[in-house]
Order: structure tokens, then sequence, then C-alpha cells
């Protein structure tokens, strides 16, 4: 049953081998990113995924239009994948709020892909995407420094294959929030079944 108030978002998850090869560099990043006090909460891996619009609270009658309007956006955009590597932080290296590591979309596919996705499912905001992936959040109000070591942290330079959309509903407590997918759309049904009929 779905309530009043769910937060809901769309993204892409992180598949493999990028998910592996992230990993495998994470203790290395934890420890060279160390602050006082364990100022940084690091998202738990088996949460990662690429946010491409925040919602918010949704009602239950709003979630069958929701879907139907992301499978229709899904099925008219082809499978793609975009760069990946390097790490980064908002609003600057100096002042950590988020540690990030970063996606190259150079093509701008994964860019009209968030567009498309936020106009479909009403979506209003000022913000630009600005695609990254979420590895830590300051845990205060102000921003954190890191030492200079975190950006020497080898991390992979590979690809994130987007092969669908899932709609996520966000759980918050007392921990970190967990995610619980909703739905998911795989990219490019329509444009996978015209070619198959000509």
């Amino acid at each position: 049953m779905i309530d009043e108030g769910w937060r809901c978002f769309v993204g892409v998850p992180i598949g493999e081998p990028l998910d592996g090869e992230l990993r495998a560099s994470l203790g290395a990043l934890k420890a060279a990113a160390s602050v006082d006090a364990d100022e940084l909460r690091w998202i738990d891996p088996q949460e990662w995924h690429l946010t491409l619009a925040f919602m918010g609270p949704v009602a239950e009658s709003e979630l069958p239009r929701l879907i139907e309007s992301l499978t229709d956006v899904a099925a008219n955009h082809a499978p793609f994948a975009i760069p990946t590597g390097g790490l980064g932080a908002f609003p600057s290296r100096r002042e950590v709020r988020i540690l990030w590591y970063g996606l190259a979309d150079r093509s701008r596919r994964l860019a009209e892909l968030a567009i498309a996705v936020r106009i479909a499912v009403d979506c209003e905001t000022a913000s630009p995407f600005r695609a990254h992936l979420t590895l830590a959040r300051a845990r205060g109000d102000r921003g954190v420094t890191v030492p200079p070591a975190t950006w020497k942290v080898p991390v992979p330079a590979g690809q994130l294959a987007v092969e669908e959309l899932v709609l996520y509903r966000s759980h918050l407590g007392a921990g970190p929030a967990r995610y619980e997918i909703l739905a998911s759309a795989p990219l490019g049904l329509t444009l996978a079944g015209s070619r198959a009929a000509s």
C-alpha cells in the first residue's frame, strides 16, 4: 500500500563490472578521506545509483501514471554507455558536502534522458542536471575538509551502462536512507520493436 508522503525518485542502477571495480577501491578511498569525528557518512554500495529526477512525496493514486510515463520514456530511448572516472565534490574539494565519482556525459545523452524523465514525472527544478554517483555525504550542515590524498586514490575508469529506468522509494529513519525498487523499465523496447517490424 502506497501512502501519501512516500519519497520517490527515478534513477539508473550501477551494474557490473563498474560496481565491482568501484567497490574494490572503496577501502582505500575511505582511509584516505578519513576526517575527525567521522564527519563523512558513506553510502552503502548496495544503494548506489545515478539519480535522474527526485520527486519527493508521491500519493498512491499517482503511482500507475508515473510508471506508465517512465515506461514510455524508457521505450523511446535506446540503451547507451557513458565514460566514468575521477573524484570530485560539491560544492568544492575544499568544502565537501558530497563526495562523488565522476560520469563524463560529453554526448549529453544522459542529460537529455534526465530532462525527458523530469518532464514525464512533472519534476520541476531549477537545478541543472549534473551526472555523478554519490559516494559519501557530510554528516552536518557544513562541508568538511578532506586530506589531499583523497583525490589521489586510484578509482576505476570505465563505463556506466544505462539500460533501464528505475522508480525508487526512499525509506528514511534513524540510520542511512534505504532504497526500495517500486518499478523498472528497460530502455529501447519501442525502438527494438520498430526495427524488428521493418
